[in-house]
């Protein structure tokens, strides 16, 4: 069930106290963030995240916290309060071998 993860990502209500967490608590030094990063969504419509990333090893560590625009696929996790921290886990993503593979 777990072979080739690639990637974690969370959700969270503060991005820059998100990274302060693995930082303290997991030792994972070095992150990438970007604020208000633009993102298209399906259709026409956009979605603002602040968004942090590293590495550790080979796993992609992702963490989003939505900003605006359509981004109820990342707030749905979230406490409806946003003065409430929370950092919540959102997905995990594996590298398939093969499409042959998707279809199981």
């Amino acid at each position: 069930m777990f072979r080739n993860v690639v990637q974690l990502a969370c959700v969270t209500t503060d991005l820059e106290r998100a990274v302060s967490v693995f930082r303290d608590d997991q030792g994972v030094r070095e992150f990438a963030t970007f604020d208000s990063l633009q993102l298209p969504t399906v259709g026409s419509g956009q979605a603002a995240i602040n968004w942090g990333l590293t590495y550790v090893g080979d796993l992609q560590l992702e963490i989003v916290q939505p900003v605006s625009g359509e981004v109820d696929v990342f707030r749905a996790l979230l406490p409806e309060r946003s003065d409430r921290f929370a950092l919540r886990s959102h997905h995990i993503a594996s590298q398939l071998d093969s499409t042959d593979e998707y279809d199981r």
